[in-house]
């Protein structure tokens, strides 16, 4: 009789304990189903991560490299022209290859030569130097946003961009002893088509053709040691156009980063200026300029055209 009381004891703790139990086990088992859903959701990212199409591009992407840039600047009978080296840099978002933003910027140097008159439609009573030649600084930077077109069609390995686009070029040219320099300056509003056609596992081509219209400015730039007006020497709202043009080659060494280079053509037209009044100091400090001498500068109708050759590395 004993015995089976304590059977009976034993059996009822067991049972107890087991009732204890219970509600924890069955927390635990609602904890591991939402677990189970949030690592369903993370492994389905991953999955359609890894399920991009290989001509796909998704996240951080950039370029840099250098540039080699012949210009030549033509206004009325001037010809200005000289190659320049230049630093490029661009970087940017992409969304699966559907839409990309980018920003992008550069800077360049380099001598210039002079054919023909100079200074040009005025300022000649101001100096009795000639001039053969100087220095170009070109300097852009701006942002696109485009579309890729291709993805409609689901045509990955051709992705065909539309772009939408704001930059600022600027363009100076500068010689030694001038009364003056001279500063183009336009911000354009572009649009844009942009391609990328792959040819194999690891080469890829890719085109560029864009248009705009441009607000420009053009700047006398004087110096205070020379010259009575240093401000006030600037034309503004001034209208222009231009186009640009390009193809290119990419040569993948690795899961995402690749050699590029690219030949590129630019042009762009920019309206006559203001005409603005000089006039030098009774002693100014360059040699070779006339004291006390007062001239009308205007600047005309001019025309600049961008040769730009570049290698570089992106990813």
């Amino acid at each position: 009789m004993d015995k089976l009381l304590e059977q009976h004891l034993y059996i009822k703790n067991i049972t107890r304990i087991l009732q204890k139990t219970a509600n924890p086990i069955k927390q635990l088992l609602l904890v591991n189903k939402r677990l189970n859903k949030i690592l369903c959701v993370f492994v389905f990212l991953i999955i359609m991560g890894e399920n991009l199409k290989a001509e796909q591009r998704n996240g951080l992407i950039g370029r840099a490299g250098i540039g080699a840039n012949y210009i030549s600047h033509k206004v009325k009978t001037t010809t200005i022209s000289g190659v320049l080296m230049s630093a490029d840099v661009n970087i940017g978002w992409i969304w699966r290859d559907y839409a990309k933003i980018l920003l992008f910027g550069s800077i360049g140097y380099g001598p210039n030569d002079i054919k023909g008159d100079y200074l040009i439609n005025g300022g000649k009573k101001l100096t009795k130097l000639t001039y053969t030649g100087g220095a170009f600084v070109n300097v852009r930077y701006g942002f696109k946003v485009g579309y890729n077109l291709s993805s409609i069609f689901q045509a990955w390995d051709h992705a065909i961009y539309i772009n939408a686009g704001i930059d600022a070029l600027g363009l100076s040219n500068s010689q030694i002893s001038t009364p003056y320099s001279v500063s183009l300056y336009t911000q354009n509003y572009f649009i844009e088509l942009d391609g990328r056609k792959v040819l194999g596992e690891k080469l890829s081509i890719e085109y560029l053709g864009n248009f705009r219209i441009s607000n420009a400015t053009v700047s006398l730039i004087t110096n205070k040691e020379d010259i009575v007006q240093t401000n006030g020497l600037d034309s503004r709202n001034i209208s222009s156009y231009g186009f640009q043009v390009g193809i290119g080659l990419n040569y993948k060494f690795s899961k995402k980063a690749y050699f590029f280079t690219n030949l590129h053509f630019e042009y762009q037209f920019i309206n006559k200026a203001q005409p603005k009044t000089i006039s030098t100091l009774a002693n100014p400090a360059s040699n070779g300029l006339n004291a006390n001498a007062t001239d009308t500068v205007q600047y005309l109708d001019n025309s600049t055209m961008y040769t730009r050759l570049q290698f570089g590395f992106g990813f």
